[in-house]
């Protein structure tokens, strides 16, 4: 027994160096994502604000009111939006934006942050706090100090969310490509100047009657579905549509 409990020790500990050294080139592929991620990716200082705009259908509401009866401050309301976005959208860039939300499928950063500002919204006004959201586009998008040429990647959509003299800057897209939702490091300029854009929903357009936008495709999840998205980017040869 004891000579089998060896042997099984000895061939752990044989291959752990192994695995240790397998993973090394993913470590430091996400060390790299993360050093990227918080100085690399710049936005601004061009800015835009506007209230967010979308249709929510039964499945978006109902996720809502289930998550409403938790939410007690302004964290609890950002961490619940943030469920219910990374929930209900993937990265993708190859559609047209579209700010109807019912059923799981792809978003870019406007849609993203247009479906995280409304669901904020509603939480925080269910638990009666003073913090709203509003949708912030700006531009252009640098990385690592240089502008990308190509027009997909020239602007990009978050969110501000302001509580009396407290201001929160957040990106469900990048939270939900697991790299973190405060991107105050990553904003260039200031909001206090921005221009502000009048938004209003389409005529007729109304939650109840709304119907799925985009059939489920399978979800890309974390840094991978961001470097899956890149390749649609290049190949779209198209910027967002708005």
């Amino acid at each position: 027994m004891r000579s089998l409990h060896r042997d099984s020790t000895d061939t752990l500990a044989g291959c752990l160096p192994k695995l240790l050294l397998g993973l090394l080139p993913f470590a430091a592929l996400a060390g790299v994502a993360l050093v990227v991620r918080l100085y690399g990716l710049g936005w601004g200082p061009q800015h835009r604000l506007s209230e967010p705009v979308a249709q929510l259908g039964p499945r978006v509401s109902a996720a809502i009111a289930e998550q409403a009866r938790e939410v007690e401050d302004l964290d609890d309301a950002q961490s619940a939006a943030l469920q219910i976005t990374g929930a209900l959208l993937h990265f993708g860039f190859r559609h047209r934006s579209e700010l109807r939300f019912d059923q799981p499928r792809q978003g870019n950063s406007l849609e993203y942050a247009a479906l995280f500002s409304v669901v904020f919204n509603q939480l925080a006004s269910t638990a009666k706090l003073a913090a709203h959201a509003q949708l912030v586009h700006s531009e252009p998008t640098s990385l690592v100090g240089f502008l990308p040429s190509h027009t997909a990647f020239r602007s990009h959509d978050w969110v501000a969310i302001r509580d009396g003299d407290h201001e929160r800057y957040v990106d469900p897209t990048l939270h939900d490509a697991w790299l973190g939702a405060d991107i105050s490091r990553n904003v260039q300029g200031s909001l206090a100047g921005a221009r502000r854009v009048r938004t209003a929903p389409r005529p007729g357009q109304r939650p109840e009657r709304l119907r799925s936008s985009l059939p489920p495709p399978k979800k890309s999840s974390g840094v991978a579905g961001i470097l899956d998205s890149i390749g649609d980017r290049i190949g779209a040869a198209l910027p967002t549509a708005r």
